[in-house]
């Protein structure tokens, strides 16, 4: 039995369209997705360690699982007030469309909070706005709507664009080769 409730005389649409899962999060105060086929993990945080000379919005390294996995903070990136680390404060592994050795590059952003997996379909998911984003149009992909909630779905691939990706693979490469000289 179907107990979802009808508002405003609006004929609610049949789940016939196919659903895709999103990951919701914050940024500062705006709430994102990314589509969870992006989503590697999602981690508490943990120390970040820093690498000198680096893009402005790569706050350092972490070790996941042996691997040096580059950390890109949103907040620098999306030019917001700085970041406050709290008992909140996620890391989010994503997979970039890109590659380094033949595997897919992995890159760590960190999110104020992480808060659920919703499904959505396609015809959730709006044009970008032209105007009115706090979040940079570049980096957002859409706005998706859920419910009484808009999301800015976030481009997982222009967080960070294939020179970033290749400088910060040099220096994760780098930074393993001196660690494994010890």
């Amino acid at each position: 039995m179907n107990t979802m409730k009808r508002g405003h005389g609006h004929k609610e649409k049949m789940h016939s369209e196919p659903q895709k899962h999103y990951l919701t999060f914050f940024v500062g105060e705006t709430e994102c997705v990314f589509p969870v086929s992006r989503v590697q993990e999602v981690l508490p945080y943990m120390r970040v360690t820093r690498l000198p000379q680096s893009i402005a919005a790569m706050k350092g390294l972490v070790n996941l699982r042996g691997a040096g996995i580059a950390v890109i903070d949103l907040h620098v990136k999306f030019a917001l007030e700085p970041m406050i680390i709290t008992k909140n404060t996620s890391m989010i592994v994503l997979e970039s469309n890109q590659e380094h050795n033949g595997q897919p590059v992995l890159f760590i952003v960190l999110a104020d909070s992480v808060h659920e997996v919703i499904e959505m379909p396609d015809s959730a998911i709006e044009p970008k706005p032209k105007f009115g984003s706090v979040i940079p149009l570049e980096f957002v992909a859409g706005l998706a709507h859920y419910g009484k909630k808009f999301f800015s779905l976030l481009d997982v691939d222009r967080i960070l664009l294939p020179r970033d990706l290749a400088r910060i693979a040099a220096e994760v490469e780098s930074k393993q080769n001196l660690a494994a000289t010890f």
